[in-house]
């Protein structure tokens, strides 16, 4: 990205003289962005991060080509993989709603600890200025040690979300439908008069529960009404390689495939093994195109509790590393992604519409065998 480039995108955001919303997060960043926008749509003119362009190039790609002075709102997402970014991207930003979703442990082979990593996504925080908006994970403890301990500006309006019944916005309870695509969550509204909110959503995953908590606080900070907040939530469709499910005539597709990590895989697992169905296929990627051998026995957890849900599991790995230590039970490894003909025979082999699930990390591109899946 040529310098001008970020001098034009600094100047542009010091032209644009109203909210600007900073979203970063280990994951949910882009979903939560587009829950955002989707929230606030019916009334303002939004203007969001273009796909996931969150670091200091695609930040000033995105702002210098798709972002309006004329807008009402912007809504930014702020990515980091190093240290000393984060304070970089704040003050070129300078978000006026900041919203952190968690923090997990990814991109840790560019920090020193799981702490440094933690201190580098908390300094957005770090530079709110006055009559700045807050909205926080309760439910993650460094967020909520650090908003304990950290002095603000007294001017600095900070909305909780969470499960605990002091949260402004809380989470109160989730649930895979009978259906195996779709959601049902409750979310109360505590500052107004502990309104209940239930909504459908699409998609399987409880941590968009969390999600949707954080969107609807950013939405009640900008007075959308609670029944457009509803009718937004029960229309959301989140987007392709994020969780998207989508039904073929001979199977479902679970698509996890863009920008996953190792804690997303788990937890994405973990919900798929509700799925109510005993026909299931899992298609996993490694990290194992990563040379450093810790890294690679951490995906042996991941594998064991996938053979813990089906005795259908593919794994595509690009090194034969973990293949050659470790043995398997129901688990066939594939060099190449040209894997639809072993897909093509286990549903061949399925008396019934198999599930299958698929993730992996965005490296590996196994949103080609999606791709390929949806035109079989």
């Amino acid at each position: 990205m040529a310098e001008n480039e970020i001098v034009k995108c600094t100047a542009k955001i010091a032209q644009f003289n109203k909210p600007i919303i900073g979203v970063t997060g280990s994951c949910g960043k882009t979903t939560t962005c587009k829950m955002i926008q989707d929230l606030l749509a019916n009334n303002y003119k939004i203007n969001k991060t273009h796909e996931n362009s969150n670091n200091f190039e695609g930040i000033p790609w995105s702002v210098n080509k798709f972002f309006t002075l004329n807008a009402d709102i912007w809504v930014l997402e702020l990515g980091i993989d190093r240290i000393n970014q984060m304070a970089k991207l704040a003050a070129m930003v300078k978000p006026t709603v900041r919203i952190i979703t968690n923090i997990h442990s990814v991109h840790l082979n560019n920090f020193n600890s799981l702490k440094e990593y933690q201190n580098e996504k908390l300094k957005l925080f770090d530079s709110c200025q006055p009559n700045n908006v807050v909205i926080v994970n309760n439910d993650i403890p460094v967020l909520a040690n650090y908003i304990k301990t950290h002095v603000f500006p007294p001017s600095v309006k900070i909305i909780y979300c969470g499960s605990k019944d002091s949260d402004d916005v809380q989470f109160i309870n989730y649930k895979l439908n009978p259906d195996n695509i779709s959601s049902t969550i409750s979310i109360r509204l505590n500052k107004m008069q502990s309104v209940l909110l239930t909504f459908n959503l699409d998609g399987i995953n409880k941590h968009n529960a969390f999600n949707c908590c954080l969107a609807v606080a950013c939405a009640l900070h900008f007075n959308i009404p609670v029944t457009t907040i509803r009718n937004v939530l029960n229309n959301f469709k989140l987007y392709k390689n994020r969780g998207l499910i989508t039904t073929m005539p001979k199977y479902i597709l679970y698509d996890y495939t863009y920008n996953s990590t190792m804690h997303a895989i788990m937890k994405n697992l973990e919900n798929f093994k509700n799925v109510m169905s005993q026909h299931k296929l899992i298609i996993l990627g490694t990290n194992t195109n990563n040379t450093t051998k810790s890294i690679n026995d951490g995906v042996i957890p991941i594998i064991n509790y996938a053979v813990g849900i089906t005795n259908k599991v593919l794994v595509y790995t690009e090194q034969p590393y973990i293949v050659n230590k470790y043995k398997f039970k129901n688990v066939v490894f594939v060099h190449s992604l040209n894997i639809i003909p072993k897909i093509r025979v286990i549903l061949a082999s399925s008396p019934g519409k198999i599930h299958i699930f698929i993730q992996g990390p965005t490296e590996l591109k196994l949103f080609d065998i999606v791709d390929k899946l949806l035109k079989h």
